[in-house]
């Protein structure tokens, strides 16, 4: 049986984090961390190197842009 792809999920507001990682784990993906924008997304991402980084985007977008490009630096073949 193939593994579930792991997944961290980066968004600053917990309750929507909450329900991303609940969404993907009825997609049969497996959750392996959750952080907030920032330093705390490229650290936890490095920790867990991920197949795969969902990153949600709000307004105003300057730190989730900023995010995304600190998390692409760091893991740059992560989807």
């Amino acid at each position: 049986m193939p593994k579930n792809l792991e997944v961290v999920v980066v968004d600053p507001d917990v309750n929507s984090r909450a329900d991303t990682a609940r969404a993907l784990a009825l997609g049969h993906f497996s959750v392996s961390g959750e952080a907030g924008y920032g330093i705390d997304a490229v650290t936890m991402a490095k920790e867990k190197n991920p197949d795969i980084i969902v990153l949600s985007m709000e307004e105003p977008v300057v730190r989730a842009t900023q995010t995304m490009s600190s998390l692409a630096d760091a893991l740059p073949d992560t989807p």
